[in-house]
C-alpha cells in the first residue's frame, strides 16, 4: 500500500517549478553524477538528502515477497527522496539509476534553512504536516 499515488507529484511538479529549482543557484546545493545502473539510496540507508533530478531517468522500487515491484519512474524536473528528509526514517524503497544521472542534493541542513526562511506562519503549517506525516507512517509501518 502506497501513501500517495505518484500522479499526484505530477500534478505538482509544473514547468514553472521545475524552472524555479532547476535554476535555484545555492552554492550549497551539492552537483552529483551517477551512472547508469547505480544506486542513488537502497531501502533501509539512512535518509539525510533528497534529490532534483536534472538529467536522467531513477526508477523506484521495493522487494515483496522476493519480487521486484517498481513503484514508480521518477523523470527529469522531479524531487525524489524528500520523505526521507521530513520524517527521519530510513528510505522505504530502493531508487537505481535507469540511466546516467546529475541531481541537485538539498541536504536535511539546506531544507531547515529554506523552511525557517518562509513566512512565519508558513513554517508553522508546513511543520505541522511534516509531524502529521510522522505520526501516520509510523502508524501504518507498526500495522
Amino acid at each position: 500500500m502506497r501513501l500517495c499515488d505518484p500522479s499526484i507529484y505530477r500534478q505538482w511538479h509544473t514547468p514553472e517549478l521545475t524552472q524555479s529549482m532547476r535554476r535555484q543557484s545555492d552554492p550549497e546545493m551539492e552537483v552529483r553524477s551517477l551512472d547508469e545502473g547505480d544506486y542513488v539510496f537502497r531501502e533501509g540507508d539512512y535518509a539525510y538528502e533528497a534529490f532534483l533530478l536534472v538529467r536522467g531517468s531513477v526508477e523506484i522500487s521495493i522487494v515483496v515477497d522476493g519480487k521486484k515491484r517498481v513503484l514508480d519512474t521518477i523523470e527529469e524536473g522531479r524531487v525524489f527522496g524528500e520523505f526521507g528528509i521530513i520524517s527521519n526514517m530510513p528510505r522505504s524503497a530502493d531508487a537505481l539509476c535507469l540511466t546516467e544521472c546529475h541531481f541537485k542534493v538539498l541536504t536535511g541542513r539546506i531544507f531547515e534553512q529554506k523552511l525557517d526562511a518562509m513566512d512565519p506562519f508558513m513554517t508553522f503549517l508546513v511543520r505541522w504536516l511534516i509531524d502529521r506525516v510522522r505520526v501516520l507512517s509510523r502508524t501504518k509501518w507498526q500495522d
